[in-house]
């Protein structure tokens, strides 16, 4: 039995706690417990409620053991790089989460380190990258491809045969049309349509979604 370690303790790392006790829950044969939490910032931790579940040390001084697996729960997407690259360096193994009220086709190619919460979909033939989070009732439509280090806020539309590069934000009801393109760490405003293209390193919000200076 492996020990999964969450990677941050704040508001998300909580959230993918809840995910992962639910997928123990559903499913007792899991390949793996839940050991606790390593942060930098613990924060408020210890006011909250997370059970048994605690800090067990932090970030940069980790030592990965062999039995370890890891997920990654911080939001801030230029911290995940530097920090999932280190871990990984130091021969740290991720894994997917999956909440068993998710809808993944079989027919989809998903990397790894990916985190996919209650009523998420991805449709058939779709092509995720790593370390992609994919929040509640976000859909990601047939031959979508998604690259690495992703954030898809909750109630976003990823329709069909578009693509995301790396490091893109989505807010929450945001929609990319069919066969429109955003380009590598991309911000798309909440409640945004997105109709054609989205330039690298751009912001865009509205509808249809038009470049912002922020």
């Amino acid at each position: 039995m492996k020990d999964l370690i969450i990677v941050g303790a704040g508001g998300l790392g909580r959230e993918v706690l809840e995910l992962a006790l639910t997928i123990k829950k559903t499913y007792p044969d899991t390949p793996w417990d839940i050991k606790g939490f390593i942060t930098d910032i613990p924060g408020d931790f210890n006011e909250k409620d997370t059970g048994k579940y605690d800090i067990i040390g932090n970030i940069k001084d980790h030592v990965v053991e062999e039995n370890n697996v890891y997920v990654f729960a911080i939001g801030d997407i230029p911290f995940k790089k530097k920090a999932t690259s280190e871990l990984i360096d130091k021969g740290a193994e991720f894994i997917n989460l999956i909440h068993p009220k998710a809808g993944i086709s079989r027919f989809a190619d998903l990397g790894t380190g990916n985190i996919f919460q209650c009523y998420s979909t991805a449709s058939a033939n779709v092509k995720i990258g790593n370390f992609n989070m994919i929040n509640a009732f976000s859909t990601i439509g047939h031959d979508a491809v998604i690259g690495d280090y992703c954030t898809i806020s909750s109630h976003c539309d990823i329709t069909g045969y578009t693509s995301l590069g790396d490091g893109v934000f989505m807010g929450s009801h945001a929609v990319i049309c069919p066969h429109a393109k955003v380009g590598d760490n991309a911000r798309i405003g909440a409640g945004s349509i997105v109709l054609e293209k989205v330039k690298d390193n751009t912001t865009v919000f509205g509808n249809p979604a038009k470049r912002i200076e922020i």
